[in-house]
């Protein structure tokens, strides 16, 4: 009987195949799950009660009748804020984003994102926008959802300034504003120049009043981001020699001169002259100061606020 002839070939496949079992080890660990799996999902809901959902994924909130004041410059989680994990869809945003700014910290680790200062806010979406505080006492680092009216028209939009002291006092490179949109594989885009319109230039009648009167400049107050979609444009003077009431911009009871509004309209985001009081509400009065007091705030009356029917206590 003649003897089998094994094929050089499917013997040297054989050997490849014990070799590569015996280095893989029997008992080799798995994989190692993504921490960010162990965060709570937001469930999809537009319109919760207030601290409801925070609550329901493990986080403690304060008493909204009490002010919190927090540290950080923005002010804008400065009451009726929750301490918890964070939402899981705003962790994996920001792991997307912090590697794409220069001027952000790193990526937080495992435990940063399992107790972080955040709000559920209202939205155009099914589900609510988040708007999360990781700033420290020194500076100020928002990440803040704007749900779209479509889920492929949502972005994440990220403030932040490094200095000691206010943001008009920040220099340009230390101040930072951008807009991610997440791809369907969770990489982020900058979509800053597709859905933000350009910072307000002064124009030549501003720059006069910025030069004789001692002005800032324009920049952006944030401080309303964790009740409404809402930035305004402003420039300070030296109270001292505050510019003439014939300067359409400025009103002297405000103290500011107006650049306008910064308004995400479920797509986008409009620059507007004026809004409706919803979008630019005044900050609670915890110590009987009167409505509209906060240094932030326009008071009845404004003519930047369309709409207003609010009575006024310090007239």
């Amino acid at each position: 009987m003649p003897r089998f002839r094994r094929h050089p070939l499917s013997v040297l496949s054989a050997l490849l195949v014990l070799g590569c079992a015996a280095a893989r080890p029997a008992d080799a660990p798995p994989a190692a799950a993504d921490p960010l799996e162990r965060l709570p999902e937001l469930p999809a809901i537009a319109w919760p009660a207030p601290f409801a959902l925070e609550r329901a994924m493990g986080a403690e909130c304060t008493d909204p009748n009490q002010p919190v004041w927090k540290s950080a410059d923005s002010r804008v989680l400065s009451h009726e804020l929750c301490e918890g994990p964070m939402p899981r869809h705003m962790a994996r945003a920001w792991r997307a984003i912090a590697p794409l700014l220069p001027w952000a910290p790193p990526v937080p680790g495992d435990g940063s994102f399992a107790r972080v200062i955040y709000r559920v806010v209202p939205g155009f979406g099914a589900r609510a926008d988040v708007v999360v505080d990781l700033g420290t006492w020194r500076e100020y680092l928002i990440l803040r959802s704007f749900e779209g009216r479509q889920p492929g028209d949502t972005v994440y939009a990220v403030w932040t300034h490094f200095c000691e002291y206010s943001q008009s006092d920040c220099p340009e490179a230390a101040y930072g504003r951008r807009v991610f949109r997440l791809d369907a594989g969770g990489q982020a885009r900058d979509v800053t120049a597709e859905v933000m319109p350009p910072a307000p230039r002064p124009d030549a009648l501003d720059l006069r009043m910025l030069e004789e009167h001692t002005g800032s400049g324009p920049y952006e107050i944030i401080s309303k981001l964790g009740d409404v979609p809402t930035t305004r444009w402003i420039a300070e003077y030296d109270p001292e020699n505050p510019p003439p009431d014939s300067y359409p911009r400025f009103v002297p009871r405000e103290g500011y001169a107006h650049f306008g509004f910064v308004v995400w309209n479920g797509q986008r985001f409009e620059l507007r002259e004026r809004v409706a009081r919803a979008l630019w509400p005044c900050a609670p009065d915890y110590y009987n100061y009167g409505l509209c007091r906060n240094p932030d705030d326009l008071r009845p009356g404004s003519p930047w606020i369309e709409e207003d029917n609010a009575a006024s206590k310090d007239e």
